[in-house]
């Protein structure tokens, strides 16, 4: 049997493709705090990307209605916050999708998320 190590070489890419975006923003997260609130998960990044429109997203979260989507955005959120790693995102430009108590000017709800080793 293999060990994980072996199998998981350190470059690769954890990445959950969810919707597609014909806009989307890539953003290198670096995830210092995830959050449970009511219907929503969120991570904060300690840094910042700043849209076109001037507004800085800080903050990624999605809802819990998709329990299994949650659960993963949860691991992976996790592990970015524990270990360092980048919380690597994929997110529209525009506010539209953002989950319930998603701010329009300073967090968005990604189409894909992931984590980069």
């Amino acid at each position: 049997m293999k060990k994980i190590k072996e199998i998981i070489p350190t470059t690769l890419l954890t990445f959950i493709i969810l919707t597609a975006s014909a806009n989307a923003a890539e953003f290198a997260c670096q995830a210092d705090e995830i959050v449970e609130f009511g219907a929503r998960i969120h991570v904060r990044c300690a840094n910042s990307y700043e849209l076109a429109s001037g507004d800085d997203i800080r903050y990624i979260a999605i809802g819990k209605d998709d329990i299994a989507k949650a659960n993963r955005f949860t691991s992976l959120g996790t592990t970015a916050v524990v270990s360092g790693y980048i919380f690597y995102v994929k997110m529209p430009e525009e506010s539209d999708s953002n989950v319930p108590g998603c701010q329009t000017n300073d967090c968005r709800t990604p189409s894909a998320f992931g984590i980069r080793y």
